[in-house]
């Protein structure tokens, strides 16, 4: 596993555009993979996924500069 692949889960969130306790739904669902650091819990992003949020965090970054 590759530390950038990592992303918190309120990152998370936002770059998929539904609610924290949404995310945590799904955690506990089993249905997606996270990972705890020093008691903090980090999404595990695929190489495609961690593409997309790249251009997500760009695409902010440029928002957020004009």
């Amino acid at each position: 596993m590759k530390l950038e692949n990592l992303i918190k889960v309120k990152s998370y969130a936002d770059m998929k555009g539904v609610t924290v306790p949404w995310i945590w739904r799904l955690i506990k669902g089993g249905k997606l993979e996270c990972i705890y650091i020093d008691g903090m819990c980090f999404i595990v992003l695929s190489d495609e996924e961690l593409e997309d949020y790249k251009k997500f965090r760009k695409t902010l970054d440029e928002l957020l500069s004009k």
